[in-house]
């Protein structure tokens, strides 16, 4: 264990404030990473307000986490130490539900583990702590590789672009790709230039266009009909 600085909300009606806590060493499969940016979504603040239903304090919030990684455990593949890496709203699950398996975590059968304010089966009796501090150890599983050219402070406060990859005989997948509201041109364009060359971009104007689109399906599923229609067998004339 080591000691880690961060901001937490001690209850529903304080603010937060400076707060140290410990963090786990390393296990085998975890990588430990340097906390450099973190975004700010409005679930931190729901959370840290307990409105989403009564949370577990002391809240630190922070689900858009960039960093580099610091130190990595013995049976870690993908990350070494140095490394940028960032981390979204979930930090562990299963792994062993059907769900799991086909890697749609979110849905965990057994319940996901969240990066901030759910019990955290590595340390029993603790909640998880999020991105509002120094650091933060993750399962290998749910860090993301973050590309050395993308401007950092851009790359945290998250803002979602959804694309989809073509259905040539390969299965279909639905990915986000994160932006700011104010990320520049130039990098907007190498962000874009990192997607498989079949991806096609679906754009959101506002958040709340986003969030309405996410609840519905939207734009994935019009784009979808279209692809699917364009591959139908004509009938014969």
């Amino acid at each position: 264990m080591y000691v880690c600085k961060g901001y937490a909300a001690q209850s529903a009606d304080t603010p937060l404030a400076p707060f140290s806590f410990e963090r786990r060493d390393p296990g085998p499969t975890d990588v430990q990473i340097d906390i450099l940016y973190c975004g700010v979504c409005h679930s931190d603040i729901h959370t840290a307000r307990s409105e989403w239903g009564p949370s577990m304090y002391p809240v630190v919030p922070g689900h858009e986490i960039v960093g580099r990684v610091a130190a990595v455990g013995r049976e870690v593949r993908k990350f070494k130490p140095g490394d940028l890496a960032g981390v979204g709203c979930l930090v562990d699950s299963c792994r062993r539900c059907p769900s799991c398996r086909e890697g749609l975590e979110q849905y965990c059968e057994n319940g996901f583990t969240g990066t901030y304010g759910t019990p955290d089966l590595k340390l029993p009796g603790k909640p998880t702590f999020g991105g509002y501090s120094k650091s933060i150890v993750v399962e290998e599983a749910f860090v993301l590789r973050i590309p050395e050219n993308l401007p950092l402070a851009g790359v945290a406060p998250l803002d979602p672009v959804r694309w989809m990859s073509a259905l040539d005989g390969r299965p279909f997948r639905v990915e986000e790709t994160l932006f700011t509201a104010v990320t520049p041109d130039a990098a907007r364009q190498r962000l874009l230039a990192a997607l498989p060359p079949d991806a096609v971009e679906v754009e959101y104007k506002t958040q709340q266009d986003y969030v309405r689109d996410a609840s519905t399906g939207g734009k994935i599923l019009d784009w979808l009909q279209q692809q699917l229609a364009s591959r139908m067998p004509q009938p014969a004339r």
